[in-house]
């Protein structure tokens, strides 16, 4: 059975500004791993480009404790930057909220430079929720609900060790289920880290 399908009524989407505070602590996070994943990156690297973020947008007031966490650390392990730049995803999922981008299929990962390409191009926090057009509740549900569907799709083909319907990216599948419950907080209000994106 499909886990956290909820219907229309009990969309709960938080407030504009919200979403946007999180975009950006997001995409300052998944920055910042991308920089230490690089060939030639480094700590100062990273930490610069997290900087030049957080000098437009206060980003550093927005991190959710784990964000925090892993932006404080010395030597952050790969395996952990790994799994903050797959959270791109997660960013694409608020950005396409937020009206500004249309989503890659669920077979590719997402466009990183159109994500880039708008947080880039204002110069505070104001700004961007200013020009943010928030799609209707029952888009974002639309979404979430396809979504569930594909994760179902993914788990149950990786349970029989079977090729993943329609070539569905499993990596991309569950990012986005991340944004997307708590967009339409399919696991009640609660905080950022505790979204659980199940099947």
């Amino acid at each position: 059975m499909l886990g956290t399908q909820i219907m229309e009524e009990e969309v709960a989407v938080p407030i504009v500004e919200a979403i946007v505070k999180r975009s950006v602590a997001i995409f300052s996070s998944a920055l910042y791993a991308e920089c230490l994943l690089m060939e030639d990156g480094s700590v100062g690297l990273a930490k610069y480009e997290f900087e030049e973020m957080n000098k437009i947008y206060g980003v550093i007031n927005y991190l959710s404790n784990s964000e925090k966490e892993y932006i404080e650390m010395n030597e952050p392990d790969r395996v952990t930057s790994i799994q903050f730049a797959w959270q791109y995803e997660r960013c694409a999922i608020l950005i396409w909220a937020l009206g500004f981008i249309e989503l890659n299929p669920s077979t590719e990962i997402c466009n990183v430079s159109k994500i880039a390409e708008v947080l880039r191009r204002y110069d505070s926090l104001s700004a961007l929720i200013q020009d943010s057009n928030i799609r209707s509740s029952e888009e974002l549900l639309d979404m979430h609900t396809r979504n569930l569907y594909y994760h179902w799709a993914c788990v149950e083909a990786r349970i029989k060790n079977q090729e993943i319907l329609a070539g569905l990216d499993s990596g991309v599948v569950q990012e986005q289920h991340y944004a997307l419950n708590w967009l339409v907080s399919a696991n009640g209000e609660c905080d950022w880290d505790e979204i659980c994106p199940n099947t």
